[in-house]
């Protein structure tokens, strides 16, 4: 890709729409993988991951735009701009984290979250390279990825055996 290209695409995205990618898509696959350690033999998991997955798309989303407002406030940023970097947060967030919903509707619930982890490499891979501009961080943020989802599977399995 042109440098050129590159530094207008961060230019005009980057406020919120890599933030939406990276938190957008982590935060979910570990929902659901906690969601699925709990729920996967109840046949009502359909709606407790549609549920999950909305709830955490209005609020997690919400609540990360308005965060990021206040943080870019808090530097001295203007209204104007901390106002357009939370609104594209919330926006970008909502749209990643809602596209694991039609994975997990249309899926039986092993296969949607296989899909789903997929769908997470995939993204994540694709801003990092988009970021750094090369693939040496790429292993460093898959790695995350993975911690995330064990802690997702810890989790899942701790309230499990909790409750």
């Amino acid at each position: 890709m042109n440098n050129n290209i590159s530094k207008k695409h961060k230019s005009q995205w980057s406020p919120g729409f890599y933030f939406g990618i990276i938190s957008g898509t982590i935060t979910t696959l570990g929902l659901l993988i906690s969601l699925f350690e709990v729920s996967s033999k109840d046949k009502l998991s359909i709606k407790i991951f549609a549920s999950g997955i909305i709830g955490l798309a209005l609020s997690d989303s919400f609540s990360d735009g308005l965060g990021l407002y206040y943080s870019n406030r808090g530097k001295g940023d203007n209204v104007s701009e901390s106002q357009q970097i939370g609104l594209r947060t919330t926006l970008y967030k909502i749209i990643f984290t809602m596209s694991f919903l039609p994975i997990m509707i249309l899926l039986p619930s092993i296969y949607g979250l296989i899909v789903s982890i997929i769908w997470t490499h995939l993204l994540i891979i694709y801003a990092t390279v988009q970021i750094e501009n090369d693939y040496d961080s790429v292993g460093k943020h898959l790695l995350i990825l993975w911690i995330v989802i064990i802690m997702g599977y810890v989790g899942g399995n701790l309230a499990n055996y909790l409750f």
